[in-house]
């Protein structure tokens, strides 16, 4: 991998190009944000507003990490600007292609640096206010803490094809 100019540039795979920007290493972290969009150029900054707001006033080191899974709208440069706006809280994956949500998740959790682990959809569809509850129940001596959505906004396929699948697993 080659550093040029705060970006660290690595081809992982012939379908993954990996975008790291970090500008300044603030040191170990309390709380990464994992979050993985796809042509969610209207969510993105949005939702980075949103997490800043609610995990600032919990005074812990954080860091969001955005992995853009082969985005073909304006979300790369949705997140470029929110990387300069905060260049040492937001960093950037890039996938030129879309891999999906797994890969998507595995290559933000292998890049962060937090002792909690946040995982959140690029779709605003998980409120970042859970975001306290959350590290509550890991600091109350919880190991893994699982959020369900009670009102999910997706449509009747979507809904009825979750329901299957939930309940055959």
């Amino acid at each position: 991998m080659a550093i040029v100019s705060g970006f660290i540039f690595g081809c992982l795979t012939d379908s993954m190009i990996l975008l790291y920007v970090f500008d300044s290493n603030p040191g170990p972290m309390k709380v990464s944000c994992i979050i993985p969009v796809c042509n969610e150029a209207d969510n993105v900054a949005i939702l980075a507003r949103e997490i800043i707001s609610v995990v600032s006033g919990l005074r812990v080191p954080y860091e969001i990490i955005f992995v853009n899974d082969g985005s073909r709208d304006n979300t790369q440069s949705q997140l470029r600007a929110l990387h300069q706006k905060y260049p040492t809280i937001i960093t950037i994956i890039e996938f030129r292609t879309n891999l999906g949500k797994s890969s998507a998740y595995m290559s933000g959790i292998a890049l962060s640096t937090g002792e909690v682990v946040i995982t959140l959809d690029g779709d605003g569809q998980d409120d970042p206010k859970e975001i306290p509850a959350l590290l509550a129940a890991i600091d109350a001596g919880s190991d893994v803490v699982v959020g369900w959505k009670q009102q999910r906004k997706d449509s009747l396929i979507k809904n009825s094809t979750s329901v299957v699948f939930n309940t055959v697993t």
